[in-house]
């Protein structure tokens, strides 16, 4: 008898070995999307850090001095003088949300957003913080900044930015402050 086809078992291997092989190149795809979600994050993170920091490193260079205002931990305000007494403030605040706690950072008052493909994702920033020194006639400011990414990573960025020189030419005076 001339038998054509395939025998249970014959299909039975066949379709664990396909089988096998879906489930290997899924869980690849998943690992995939994973490493470029993660990938994308971090760009979009880095962008919105160095755009703040751009911000903020422009402010500074247009001032003439930096004044501390309150430095607690959970708010942070610093002002920037400019040439013709302008005053440019740049701060961070806490607030207790439904989602736990947020910071914000905000120039003059309005809330810096976020840009991006994950905006909604980074509600918060880890923390910014503006150390300003006196060296000779230049004040300058030590900058650290911090973007949180998820799951225990940040994005973190650091720089010294330098204010307008003034040799006392708009009425500032290094011996009135002891920056450190």
């Amino acid at each position: 008898m001339n038998k054509k086809g395939f025998t249970l078992l014959e299909v039975l291997i066949t379709a664990t070995i396909f089988a096998i092989m879906g489930i290997g190149i899924m869980y690849f795809i998943a690992q995939s999307n994973t490493i470029m979600n993660k990938s994308v994050n971090q760009t979009f993170a880095h962008t919105n850090a160095t755009r703040i920091l751009n911000m903020l490193t422009r402010d500074i260079h247009e001032g003439v001095y930096i004044t501390l205002g309150n430095n607690q931990a959970s708010d942070r305000v610093f002002s920037i003088v400019g040439t013709d007494s302008s005053v440019v403030k740049w701060g961070t605040n806490g607030e207790s949300t439904e989602n736990g706690y947020r910071m914000r950072i905000t120039r003059n008052d309005i809330e810096i957003p976020f840009i991006g493909a994950n905006a909604e994702n980074i509600n918060s920033i880890v923390y910014l913080f503006v150390q300003p020194h006196l060296d000779g006639n230049y004040v300058y400011a030590n900058i650290d900044f911090k973007l949180p990414l998820g799951s225990a990573e940040e994005v973190s960025i650091s720089t010294v930015a330098y204010c307008r020189h003034d040799p006392y030419g708009y009425g500032f005076n290094p011996a009135e402050f002891s920056y450190q």
